[in-house]
């Protein structure tokens, strides 16, 4: 016989069990176990008893966690798996909520759902994918459910305004024109408080757009989006611009697990190192043992903050590629402040052509402390051409030596060694290719929800869903 029997319409003597029809080991099976093991007991106390019985908040996480780790995030397309995909089914038990009780159930119970980020965390960490023996931190840019076409400028926002409120008054009057006639016509029948719908969109706009207006205000912004007032304008790694949100994360260098993460809405990562590292302290309830970030991330503050807590850091400055050619060597203009001499008895600095600079005041800039120093001696100096910024100019000499110059300068001698080369470089293969992995494996490349809140939120999910499948992957494997 060429082919196997082929039936449609065979009738079985015993319904087939849809548990038998998953494979042992597939991915579905892992999300159901890890759920189970999860305490829910808050989400349960946050239904009421009132009303008809609701869809189990069990079988709702399991599902969209589902969705999140195989890079489906829409609420749509997972209620439309649940009628189609077995794998949907054997989580939600042959139930089918609809979109909207999907969509609802992220929304309205995110602050529930954001516990168990910390939860996995713990069982990946009792399990032994998280040793805290080296964590890296990093950001990308994902796009904001908003477009670039409605990003003004507080002129145009303020012209946007006036032509709403005159399209509305335009409204409001043609409808009372209207009403005046029917009324004529058929009598006074009408209650009075119908809203035509195109006045209804038109009043929405216009409360979008005063929200705008006041996240400008108060955030003092050149330009705001009107869609998702917290988005920024950035530039992603590709050089493009575009309305973005700064997804931040921090990853234990041993199986990718993620520990920390968060979502803002400044395009630089300066200042996120002490607020990772210290979520991910919060965490994991433990200091990891190193930890690495680019140069992006280096500050005073940050340098300050490494050197005060005694953390192992590995974390250029921002001109350490430039001034160690490569990282190999350090090399540094005769003329740069770091070249000048200090004299501890007289607290004055001597430059390379033996001038001395005598101290003028203190300084502070964001949060960290330095002393200026003067030269009063550079106008008849024959290298102030080569010394001065602005040889153009009167002026004289002056350094500004930071309470953190000692560390910086230890900073960059570990990293040019051999060792500390290495642990900085841990960097690339710990952190980097997650992100690789929640925007190419998962297909997470823009958000779905708008707001700070919410996409700090459908961030966590989406790192969540990363954590199960290294745990669902590597477990099994540590357990053997």
């Amino acid at each position: 016989m060429k082919f196997r029997k082929y039936v449609q319409n065979q009738i079985l003597l015993l319904p087939p069990d849809i548990i038998e029809m998953i494979p042992p080991n597939h991915v579905v099976r892992g999300i159901d176990a890890i759920v189970e093991q999860l305490n829910l007991e808050r989400l349960y106390n946050s239904y009421s008893e009132e009303g008809q019985p609701g869809y189990h908040p069990k079988m709702l996480l399991k599902i969209l966690l589902y969705g999140y780790s195989t890079g489906i995030m829409s609420s749509r397309k997972i209620a439309g798996r649940v009628e189609s995909d077995i794998y949907y089914m054997y989580l939600s038990g042959m139930q089918r909520p609809d979109f909207r009780t999907i969509s609802d159930f992220r929304k309205n119970k995110r602050e529930y759902l954001l516990e168990y980020f910390q939860q996995i965390l713990a069982i990946c960490k009792a399990m032994g994918l998280i040793s805290l023996g080296h964590i890296a931190i990093d950001g990308s840019k994902i796009e904001a459910n908003a477009s670039r076409k409605r990003m003004l400028e507080k002129d145009s926002i303020d012209e946007e305004e006036g032509k709403i409120q005159k399209r509305i008054a335009d409204l409001i009057q043609k409808a009372e024109e209207i009403d005046a006639n029917e009324d004529k016509q058929y009598g006074e029948n009408k209650r009075g408080d119908e809203l035509p719908e195109e006045l209804a969109g038109e009043r929405k706009l216009l409360e979008k757009i005063k929200e705008a207006k006041k996240h400008l205000e108060e955030k003092d912004l050149k330009r705001v989006n009107v869609t998702d007032p917290a988005t920024r304008l950035m530039h992603e790694a590709n050089g493009g611009l575009e309305v973005c949100y700064n997804a931040q994360i921090s990853v234990d260098s041993d199986y990718q697990i993620i520990a920390a993460t968060d979502v803002v809405s400044d395009e630089a990562d300066h200042g996120q190192f002490i607020p990772m590292y210290e979520k991910t302290i919060l965490n994991l309830k433990k200091k990891p043992k190193e930890v690495s970030a680019d140069a992006g991330y280096q500050s005073g503050l940050a340098y300050l903050y490494l050197e005060t807590q005694g953390i192992d850091g590995y974390m250029p400055d921002c001109r350490f590629n430039k001034e160690t050619d490569g990282g190999q060597e350090e090399k540094l203009d005769k003329y740069d402040r770091r070249n000048f001499k200090y004299n501890k008895n007289e607290d004055t600095y001597t430059c390379p052509e033996g001038k001395e600079l005598t101290f003028k005041s203190h300084s502070n800039r964001n949060g960290v402390h330095s002393r200026v120093y003067k030269c009063s001696h550079c106008p008849g100096c024959s290298q102030r051409s080569q010394c001065l910024l602005n040889p153009e100019s009167r002026g004289c000499r002056q350094i500004q030596v930071y309470e953190n110059d000692t560390y910086k300068s230890a900073m960059r001698k570990k990293l040019l060694s051999e060792g500390g080369r290495e642990k900085y470089n841990k960097r690339m293969w710990t952190v980097e290719p997650v992100f690789a992995q929640i925007k190419r494996g998962l297909g997470f490349r823009q958000f779905l929800l708008r707001g700070i809140d919410k996409v700090k939120f459908e961030f966590s999910l989406v790192c969540m869903a990363h954590n199960i499948k290294k745990l669902i992957k590597y477990a099994p494997l540590l357990a053997v």
